[in-house]
């Protein structure tokens, strides 16, 4: 199981390999309250999603094949019955 990341605006991960897959399960508490999200898709820029899930306040999304030597980033929206929210975070390609 992935560890679980507490959400802050600027959010950026540890390197990551172009070749590696990591899954990313982040908990959205900060900006939600009390609500739990009821749907959730993610976009990356020079990096590849493969999956995005979500479960109460937690989105998780798997990642592989990104561009080494980029600042990928991951841009992700969650909905919850009366709210969108999007948010971004960054993960550094190299070659590890």
């Amino acid at each position: 199981m992935a560890k679980v990341i507490k959400w802050e605006d600027g959010l950026v991960m540890d390197e990551l390999d172009p070749s590696d897959t990591a899954k990313y399960n982040i908990a959205l508490s900060s900006f939600l309250g009390a609500d739990a999200i009821t749907s959730a898709s993610s976009v990356g820029e020079d990096i590849t999603i493969s999956d995005t899930a979500f479960s109460g306040q937690n989105v998780t999304i798997l990642v592989t094949s990104g561009i080494i030597s980029k600042r990928a980033k991951v841009r992700f929206t969650v909905s919850t019955a009366v709210e969108t929210f999007n948010r971004s975070f960054y993960i550094p390609i190299k070659s590890l």
